[in-house]
């Protein structure tokens, strides 16, 4: 547990971030599953979805707005955007 505070009074509970060192066998068995479920995940999640997937991060997410806008534009459609970051 690592305290980001500079003195030693007792932290409040969003003053912490805990911290995990993986052993040597949670390791291996990461190392043996990653694999397949990076195949799961390309195959089960939309194309749709961005930020956290290898090759598909915010500036495809942008090329992608920006296609879509400019095709709903030359065919005079009104386009609603929403936003949403999950935490």
């Amino acid at each position: 547990m690592l305290s980001k505070l500079k003195t030693m009074d007792k932290p409040k509970f969003d003053e912490i971030r805990m911290i995990a060192i993986p052993s040597r066998i949670q390791k291996l068995v990461e190392a043996i599953a990653n694999p397949e479920l990076v195949q799961l995940q390309q195959q089960k999640l939309s194309r749709q979805q961005f930020g956290f997937m290898a090759g598909i991060g915010c500036g495809e997410a942008l090329a992608n707005l920006m296609s879509h806008l400019q095709c709903r534009l030359k065919n005079v459609k009104y386009t609603y955007l929403l936003f949403v970051d999950f935490k």
